[in-house]
């Protein structure tokens, strides 16, 4: 029996497995052959069809008399035909048309239980016709050490460590999305020996989009690999073979080019270049644009290749300079998402345990896992699972994370009354957007200014980089990259990058002439480009530069420095009747006075995922309540246009809080 690789590329369909293992296993050559999804590393068998169908997160509760039942019987064709025996009533849970319906969720434990080339195949009665399940990580396989399900019924442990697989695998957004799973070996107060499901070495490139749409059905998917934005990449190839190379971990068709966020520049997958059918070295130009890059490395990215159906060896490629390549599983999913834990095979009349944590990255982790486990992410509401921080402590969460090679968390609970869960599913991404695209819930925390690259900048944190968040998404909720900085110019028109540092900040002498106010203000004090760039200079930019850029120097919407009633008329509107919002600070006040003195519903947000002035998801009624007063902005919206709580709150939306609402977003 091949050795099984647990932490392996997974796509969420809304979450579909795929299996990867070591250079021990069968050929590559021959794993491929006949392989109809391409969402994996190499599989064991020329003729395993990966799992098509994601899970709802509602199937659990729909199928308690499935769960309660089926792990008493070995998982098996036989055994599972002694649970339809056994309980004539659960064969109504299958088929019924929805997506709870019982045989996707099935579908997805036979996928984490059983080893791959195991299978389970089923009918419910002589009319019905014949289905299969198949096994891919076998968590609880021949061997594994949370016992044989397809021997025996499923011990606790396997039915805890099979139920943490499934739950990773819930996605309400229903995206294609590929995720690395692992779980601790040998840590916590219940350690096991997992050394058998160790990351891959390879990742093997996915050719299902996050739409679902597969590509690159002409071409054999090859491996994803690490380069340098806009340095050289020189590869080599081993045998006769046409290359294509494409952006990200994703294929590609000719010329294509598919955004992280539609309109955006940043794309997730992408077109870079063909290579005629030979024998030589190739050599293109690491892509710039890729939407994701390793954690904390900005300045790398992705790329992946696919060559002639019928090339061989595996990898026919391999690098002579300017890449890693192969890339690992460790060094292609970075971005610790949490992880997934509790039983979903209870005894008979007990309830289900699902509970998830979110780690450290994000700035909104319940918000975030809104996305994946919630019916009503824009609302969080119909959530089927508890969220905490992992790192929350006696009020939840895990006790530590597991070292090098899987880094996953241990010993996780709930709630402080719960007993802790030493079987833990610890998902990590390529790229953070990926399944929840609200800056504020899916991005990590920025440590630096807008001149260096580094984490996402919180959109609304200036007026540059909320000029560049709204033109580019990207940089508010995936990394802030050398586009982003090159967009501090090009898009919100600030020098302030070429001079070295905000002419609104105190610091170190600036740079004469980097931009106009900068050369008129030295002009006249040559004090601010020799020795330092004081509070004086700071003054100087309105009285003799006659800019409003550190009179403006924020939002509204964020306390901070006195603002100007040049700044615009709300900022006018306030200041006539609290000046002290333009002579000392505008503090929180000042911010609550934008809706009741300016009549301007910019700022308020309430539970709404975003404001009523922004385009983006639908929204709840009552959502903005408080601050507003009952019925709300919202609901009056809502009840005069039900496409803006139902479909999308876009442009007509915000039009309407000022001719249904009477408030401006100006």
């Amino acid at each position: 029996m091949n050795v099984r690789c647990f932490l392996a590329t997974l796509a969420l369909v809304p979450a579909a497995l795929a299996a990867g293992c070591g250079a021990e296993d069968t050929p590559p050559e021959q794993m491929l052959e006949g392989v109809t999804d391409s969402t994996q590393q190499p599989l064991p068998s020329p003729d395993f069809e990966m799992p098509q169908n994601g899970l709802h997160p509602g199937s659990v509760q729909a199928n308690y008399q499935l769960l309660w039942r089926v792990w008493q019987h070995p998982l098996t064709t036989s055994g599972f035909q002694a649970t339809l025996s056994a309980t004539p009533n659960v064969q109504s849970l299958f088929h019924t048309g929805l997506p709870t319906s019982a045989e996707k969720l099935m579908e997805d434990i036979v996928s984490c239980a059983l080893d791959a080339g195991d299978t389970v195949t089923w009918k419910l009665d002589a009319s019905d016709p014949e289905s299969t399940w198949r096994g891919q990580f076998g968590l609880c396989g021949v061997g594994s050490p949370f016992g044989d399900w397809s021997a025996n019924p499923a011990s606790l442990q396997c039915r805890e460590v099979v139920s943490s697989c499934v739950l990773a695998r819930m996605n309400a957004r229903g995206k294609h999305v590929p995720i690395s799973i692992r779980i601790p070996n040998g840590s916590g107060n219940h350690p096991v020996d997992t050394s058998r499901f160790q990351p891959v070495d390879k990742v093997r490139v996915q050719t299902i989009l996050r739409d679902g749409t597969r590509v690159a059905r002409d071409w054999r998917p090859e491996f994803v690999g690490i380069c340098e934005r806009g340095e050289g990449v020189t590869l080599q190839r081993n045998g006769v073979t046409k290359v294509r190379v494409c952006k990200g971990i994703h294929g590609c068709e000719l010329d294509q080019q598919i955004s992280s966020v539609p309109g955006t520049p940043h794309v997730y997958a992408g077109f870079v270049r063909d290579f005629v059918e030979g024998s030589g070295p190739i050599t293109f130009e690491c892509p710039e644009d890729v939407s994701t890059a390793p954690n904390g490395k900005p300045g790398e990215t992705y790329f992946s290749i696919l060559v002639s159906p019928g090339a061989a060896p595996n990898p026919i490629v391999q690098p002579i300079s300017g890449a890693i390549y192969p890339a690992t599983e460790r060094q292609v999913f970075t971005y610790p998402e949490g992880a997934f834990f509790g039983n979903i095979l209870p005894n008979p009349g007990v309830g289900a345990t699902m509970s998830t944590c979110y780690s450290d990255v994000w700035r909104a982790g319940t918000a975030y896992f809104a996305d994946r486990v919630c019916l009503d992410p824009a609302a969080q509401q119909g959530c089927y699972m508890e969220t905490w921080a992992c790192n929350a402590g006696w009020s939840g969460g895990c006790q530590g994370r597991s070292s090098a090679p899987e880094e996953a968390y241990f010993d996780c609970m709930s709630d402080v009354d719960e007993p802790l869960w030493p079987y833990v599913a610890t998902v990590f991404l390529n790229e953070p957007t990926a399944i929840s695209q609200d800056p504020n819930a899916s991005a990590l925390g920025p440590s630096h200014d807008a001149c260096t690259p580094g984490t996402p900048l919180a959109d609304g944190s200036s007026p540059v980089v909320t000029t560049v968040c709204a033109v580019d998404p990207y940089c508010c909720s995936a990394a802030w990259d050398s586009r982003c900085v090159s967009e501090v110019k090009t898009v919100a028109k600030s020098d302030v990058c070429a001079c070295g540092h905000s002419v609104c900040a105190t610091g170190a002498a600036l740079v004469d002439g980097c931009n106009a106010a900068v050369t008129s203000i030295c002009d006249v004090d040559p004090y601010c480009c020799n020795t330092a760039w004081d509070d004086a200079c700071v003054d100087q930019v309105q009285s003799v530069a006659n800019s409003l850029e550190c009179a403006c120097s924020h939002p509204v919407c964020t306390t901070g420095k006195p603002l100007d009633t040049m700044c615009g008329s709300v900022e006018k509107l306030i200041c006539g009747v609290d000046p002290y919002c333009c002579n000392t600070a505008w503090d929180s006040a000042c911010v609550n006075e934008v809706q009741s003195v300016a009549n301007n519903l910019q700022c308020v947000g309430g539970t709404c995922n975003h404001t009523l002035c922004a385009t983006g998801a639908p929204l709840t009624a009552g959502c903005d309540v408080p601050p507003l007063v009952s019925p709300g902005c919202a609901a009056s919206i809502c009840a005069a246009d039900p496409y803006c709580c139902n479909t999308a709150w876009d442009n007509l939306c915000v039009d309407e809080v000022s001719t249904v609402c009477g408030k401006s977003c100006n």
